[in-house]
């Protein structure tokens, strides 16, 4: 028992060292508009919304490949997290990919004060969406990075 009693300590006295016990969530979750900024605009002739994602903090963020657009300008696995929005209607992201499993470095690295990048093809979307040319369209997607100076 004594133990037993022993590890319940050592876990109680570990865990008040914990971030998240201590409510300093902004060490591990970078906060949008605070660590970084997402900014995405439409270009209707380029038939394509476009993505900048700028590091606003003195760390190094990472955004997982995952959840980022491809060259081509897909997402993988966006269907639940990605739609068109024009007033209260919703036009979804249309087809799930599967990019696969990725072997070597996963992640794109957004330097410090720096900003990448993407871009996704209204083609994506139901074409619903695009029928009028000056309709109010606005993206919505969510990318979430990380602090990632620990690592490559």
């Amino acid at each position: 028992m004594k133990i037993f009693n022993f590890y319940i300590v050592i876990l109680v006295s570990l865990g008040g060292c914990s971030p998240f016990l201590n409510g300093d969530k902004d060490l591990l979750v970078p906060v949008e508009g605070k660590d970084y900024a997402l900014v995405i605009n439409e270009n209707y002739e380029a038939q394509r919304f476009i993505l900048n994602l700028k590091a606003l903090t003195d760390k190094n963020l990472c955004v997982s490949v995952d959840v980022w657009p491809n060259s081509i300008g897909q997402l993988s696995f966006a269907t639940d997290r990605a739609y068109v929005l024009i007033g209260e209607e919703k036009y979804p992201y249309l087809q799930d990919r599967n990019f696969g499993y990725c072997v070597g470095i996963c992640h794109i690295k957004v330097l410090s004060g720096k900003s990448i990048k993407g871009f996704v093809t209204f083609s994506e979307f139901d074409d619903e969406a695009f029928l009028e040319e000056k309709a109010k369209r606005n993206l919505i997607y969510q990318v979430q990075p990380s602090f990632c100076d620990d690592y490559s």
